[in-house]
C-alpha cells in the first residue's frame, strides 16, 4: 500500500505485471493483517482502560479511601497506552489503508484524527490536574468524574474505529459474518 514513502502502491506494481489474481490475494492478506493488528491494538488499549475503570469504580464504592496516588499511576499507564495507540493508528495502522480502499471515508477519518487531537489535549489537562498539588486538595471524586468522562469518550471513539475497520476490510474480502 502507498503509505511507504518512495515506493509506489503494491497494487500498482502488480497491475503492471498483470497479476490481478495475485493482487487481489495480496490485498485480502494486507487487509486482514491491518484488521488483525488494529483489533490487537484496541484489545491492549481496552485492557489498560479496564484497569483504570476498575480503580474509578473502587473510588466510587469506597469514597472514604484516598486513592489519589493509585489513580495517578493508573492514569499515567492508560495515557501511555492511548498515546501509543493513536500514533499506531495514524502512522502505521488502519487510517491510510482505509481511505485507500474507501476514499469516501476520508472525512470520517479526518474527524477521528480531530478526536485524537482532542484526546491528546484532554490527557495533558488531566495529567496536569493530577500532578498539581492544588488539585489534590480537591475531593478525589472530581478527578474520578473527569477521568470517567474521558474513558466514555474513548470507548465511543474505539467503537467507531472498530466498525470502520471491520466493515471495510472484512466486507471487501468476503470474510464478514
Amino acid at each position: 500500500f502507498s503509505s511507504s514513502p518512495g515506493f509506489p502502491p503494491v497494487s500498482e506494481g502488480l497491475s503492471r505485471l498483470g497479476g490481478r489474481r495475485i493482487q487481489e490475494e495480496l490485498e485480502v492478506t494486507i487487509h486482514s493483517e491491518i484488521a488483525r493488528k488494529t483489533q490487537e491494538e484496541h484489545h491492549r488499549l481496552a485492557e489498560a482502560r479496564s484497569r483504570l475503570r476498575r480503580l474509578l469504580e473502587d473510588c466510587i464504592s469506597h469514597p472514604g479511601r484516598d486513592k489519589r496516588r493509585e489513580l495517578h499511576i493508573a492514569f499515567i499507564d492508560f495515557r501511555v497506552h492511548l498515546l501509543e495507540h493513536m500514533s499506531f493508528e495514524e502512522e502505521g495502522g488502519f487510517m491510510v489503508p482505509l481511505v485507500e480502499v474507501r476514499p469516501e471515508l476520508a472525512t470520517k477519518i479526518e474527524e477521528l484524527e480531530k478526536e485524537h487531537e482532542y484526546l491528546r489535549r484532554e490527557l495533558e489537562g488531566l495529567l496536569i490536574a493530577l500532578d498539581s498539588s492544588q488539585e489534590f486538595t480537591r475531593p478525589v471524586m472530581d478527578m474520578v468524574i473527569r477521568v470517567a468522562n474521558m474513558l466514555d469518550f474513548v470507548e465511543a471513539h474505539e467503537r467507531v474505529e472498530n466498525g470502520l475497520v471491520l466493515d471495510t476490510f472484512f466486507q471487501d474480502t468476503g470474510n464478514k459474518d
